[in-house]
């Protein structure tokens, strides 16, 4: 077998990977690749286009000089999902502390990031001052080895926020719709805000 191909392992990751982003709305990615015969070579094409699929915003820097790359992934849905998950507490009386949207999105990414064969350290960052507050920073070390799984996880993460998001907004629209009648029928309303 000639070693420019890729081996079966590597072809079974790419298919996997293209039928995530496939099933997930991405299909533009997998389009692209249609026909094509594949390459050992052709690895790192297919690993940063579905990388830089997974959010708006993508910064990798490679630092040669040190034992890990920073990769940097922000999208504006995460931020919002942040800025709401704030309100949502505020009209529900929840502390930060006790934010359960937080909780959610930290529980899923530390499911979705259980596989040991990673080699980085992943920061949550949930800011809400403009889109790229709420980021997610990888120190990807040099012996890391798993470029498919990683994609895979990052996209899966921000697919995650978007989804939630539309959730957390239809919540918000249920929870605001009587007080906004009041505001409408110029009904005073005193919200009381627990502790």
């Amino acid at each position: 077998m000639n070693d420019d191909y890729m081996s079966m392992n590597d072809i079974l990751a790419a298919i996997s990977l293209f039928k995530y982003l496939y099933d997930n709305g991405k299909s533009d990615i997998v389009d692209g690749w249609k026909g094509t015969e594949f390459y050992y070579d052709y690895l790192p094409e297919i690993f940063y286009e579905s990388m830089e699929a997974a959010s708006q915003i993508v910064f990798i820097c490679d630092e040669e000089n040190y034992s890990a790359d920073k990769w940097y992934f922000a999208d504006s849905a995460m931020t919002e999902y942040y800025r709401l998950a704030r309100k949502l507490c505020k009209l529900k009386g929840i502390g930060r502390k006790n934010d359960p949207y937080d909780k959610a999105a930290r529980d899923f990414i530390k499911y979705a990031d259980s596989n040991p064969g990673y080699a980085f350290d992943l920061f949550l960052r949930t800011g809400i001052r403009n889109e790229e507050s709420s980021h997610i920073l990888l120190y990807v070390y040099h012996e890391f080895n798993n470029p498919f799984d990683l994609a895979e996880f990052i996209n899966s993460v921000f697919d995650f926020y978007r989804e939630k998001l539309q959730e957390m907004k239809a919540e918000y629209e249920r929870l605001t719709k009587p007080l906004k009648l009041c505001e409408q029928l110029k009904i005073p309303v005193k919200l009381e805000v627990a502790a």
